[in-house]
Parts: C-alpha cells; structure tokens; sequence
C-alpha cells in the first residue's frame, strides 16, 4: 500500500478556537465494515474503513517501533522515514506536501482498548478519572492519573521505564534511549556525541575492511597524528587490514590501479565487532590519484567507535561539526594538506615540467605535463593551468579554452 492509500479521514469537524477532545478509534481489523471512528468532545462525527497492513522489520526502522507521530513526523530526528520504498504511512499527499494544520495539543493518550464516547476523556470525571487509571502506562498521584514516563523498546529496560545499560534518555528525542557519549566526547543539543573543541572525530579501531571485488594498487592507514600505521601494496579485495594495537584512525587513502573500480569501507572496534561507514559504500577509485576516507561517524546516536583526538599541527582550535581533521582551524601561516594536517604554507611553486619544452608545436604533437618536483609535506593537490590557442588566429577564431589537471603528488608525513 502506498502513503496516500494509508489515508482515513472523518467527515468535516465543526471548529472554532475553543478547546476540545478528539478521539480516534479502531474496533477491529476488519474492515469489511466500519472500523475507523472519529468522535470530537465524545460524539461520534463518522467512520471509515481501514484495512491492517501489517509492516515489518527492515521496513520499520528501530526507533519507530511503539512510536505515534502526532502531526507531521519531525524529519530531522527521523530521516529514514523518507527513504524510498518504505511503506508505513507518513501522511504525505500525491503533491508531497504535509497534508496538516496548525494548533495546540494538551496531552495525548492511547488506550489499549476501543473506548465508546462516554469513557473517552471528554466525559470522564475526576472520580471516574481514578477508577480508570490505566495500569502499567498510569499511575495515580493524590487523585489524578499520571502517564508513566515509558521508552520505545530498541536500548530500553523490558518493561520499558528505564534505559539500558550504555544508554539514557535525551530532552530531543523524548522517549528514545540514546547511547551514552564515550571516548571524551559530548553530547550535544541535538542528541549527538561530538568532540570538545580544538578535537576532532575519529575511528577508535583495531581493523579496518575494504570489500569489493578487484584488485587496488595500494591502501594506507593514517592514525589521528597523520602517522602511516599500516600500508598494504596491491591485493585483491576484500581484505582485512589488521592495526598493532586499537587505534584512533582519522584517514584511510586507497589507491586504484587494479583491476577494482570501486571499494566499500567497514571497521572493526577493539571488541571485535565490525560495522560499515554508511558514508564509503561503493566509492569509486582511480588509478591516477589517490581516494581520500576521512572519518565518517557510523551513527549520529549509536557509534561504538568514535573518538577525539587533539587538531595536530598548528591550529587555533575546531569548528562544528568536528566530523573530521579537516574542521580543525589552521593558524596564520598554515594551510591544510588532503590528511587535514596543518602545515607551513610555503611560496608559490615552481612552473609545471612541460615536455617538450614550451612554445608552438606542430597539430598531432603530444605534450606532457607534469607537477614540479617539490619537498613538501602532503599529500598536496597540484593545480595545472594550462591554455590551448592557434598561432596567428584572427579576430573571429574562437577563444582559448582553459582546462585544469590535476595531479597528486606523495611526500613524506612527519
């Protein structure tokens, strides 16, 4: 069933600015007959029918397990539920565009049964109030019912009053278990972890994986400093490159070269539970520059292997998002390299090697040019610029065109 097969809709409510009570009930699963009601200040407006499409996992996403959206679902803290293809409905018309309204809401409750207008809360005195206290999901206080603070199932307790072990609850995303910031980060407005400032956000691994299928030329492994911890010449994929110790892994640099056009990236956390990076599935490599992997959180609220590092180099501190050393903030005098290292910035370089020499050259001659050899610390990117024209061109020839090569060239990390 599509999202606009999903609607169900009373008949038109008489409205105004004063307070009133909604109720929408289901009496079953069959909808043969009515089996949608829509009652407002406990009379009954209409009914419809609704068929029960039952909808599971992967379709549901965790968090929207047990969930109600009440309006409009907040699309910042739940994006999956645009993905395509998914199938609960999200109230979106055939123009999508939010087929909602504006107004206040006082509270809301869900019965686990089918109440008739005189027991819905339009009617309900006090006294009834009490007696018809909803037990495990209310709780009297003095002589009111109170909802129980209760959690969606995924990081929650069984009975659902409590949060996990690792896990606690977060005014943003209201009763959702969140995991516990770790590993010196914290945790922000929003619900995230993220590092303090003048650090920056890395892997915190013993492994990292490369699936494909192919050969690649080389792979290297940058720790947080920007220090080669492992470099593995030409292999086939997929292939596990395994660290001397757990450790925090800002860049991983793939050259291609083989036979591989593109590679997916995976890590392996200390305790030896491996998780892929959303962000590198499938990235295409070449054989004539190098594929740059800075850090890629694998969650925004459930990463087992993020963790902070100090900005290397010379720097004035970080910017949000912290997602990786290229947020860290250079100091005057200093420019960032591919790594995110800050490092002296040094005059202009020299001219391009050009073969054969430059000057004018006969239709059909081929020319190469290459970066100046320079002992810089990289890698760095090299810009050529270079012009294409006709000698002794008149007013109407066209114009020269531009272009632009660009080329990698390696240098020694300190």
């Amino acid at each position: 069933s599509s999202r606009q097969d999903s609607f169900v809709c009373s008949e038109v409510l008489s409205w105004s600015e004063a307070w009133r009570h909604v109720a929408v009930v289901v009496t079953s699963k069959d909808h043969i007959k009515p089996n949608v009601h829509f009652y407002s200040n406990g009379e009954l407006v209409s009914s419809a029918s609704r068929a029960a499409v039952p909808v599971s996992a992967p379709d549901v996403h965790p968090d929207q397990l047990d969930i109600f959206h009440i309006g409009a679902p907040n699309l910042r803290l739940f994006p999956e539920v645009l993905v395509a293809g998914r199938t609960e409905p999200y109230f979106f018309d055939a123009a999508d565009t939010q087929t909602f309204f504006s107004a206040e809401v006082d509270e809301v409750r869900v019965s686990r049964s089918a109440l008739q207008g005189m027991a819905q809360g339009a009617f309900l005195t006090e006294l009834r109030r009490r007696a018809a206290c909803d037990v495990p999901f209310e709780r009297l206080e003095g002589s009111t019912c109170r909802p129980v603070a209760r959690f969606t199932l995924a990081h929650a307790e069984p009975d659902q009053s409590s949060c996990q072990d690792d896990f606690e609850p977060c005014g943003a995303r209201p009763g959702l278990c969140v995991a516990k910031c770790k590993q010196g980060t914290l945790r922000q407005a929003d619900c995230t972890c993220d590092c303090p400032a003048g650090e920056f956000q890395t892997w915190m691994v013993q492994a990292v994986h490369l699936t494909g299928s192919g050969s690649i030329y080389n792979v290297t492994v940058y720790d947080a400093t920007h220090r080669i911890v492992a470099q593995v010449e030409g292999d086939e994929l997929p292939q596990r490159i395994s660290l001397s110790s757990a450790t925090k892994v800002a860049v991983v640099v793939v050259r291609g070269g083989g036979s591989a056009t593109s590679v997916s990236l995976d890590v392996e956390t200390p305790m030896g539970e491996r998780y892929q990076v959303p962000a590198y599935r499938e990235v295409p490599i070449y054989a004539d520059r190098d594929v740059i992997l800075h850090h890629r959180r694998l969650h925004d609220f459930f990463d087992l292997s993020l963790a902070c590092e100090p900005c290397p180099g010379h720097v004035l501190g970080s910017q949000l998002p912290r997602s990786d050393a290229l947020s860290c903030r250079c100091a005057t005098g200093y420019g960032r390299n591919l790594l995110g290292r800050c490092v002296p910035k040094l005059g202009p370089l020299p001219s391009p090697q050009i073969t054969p020499s430059a000057g004018s050259h006969t239709a059909g001659t081929r020319i190469r040019l290459a970066a100046p050899t320079v002992d810089v610390e990289g890698p760095w990117l090299l810009e050529i610029r270079y012009t294409v024209g006709m000698d002794g061109a008149s007013a109407e020839a066209p114009e020269c065109e531009t272009s632009l090569k660009y080329v990698e060239e390696q240098g020694v990390i300190e």
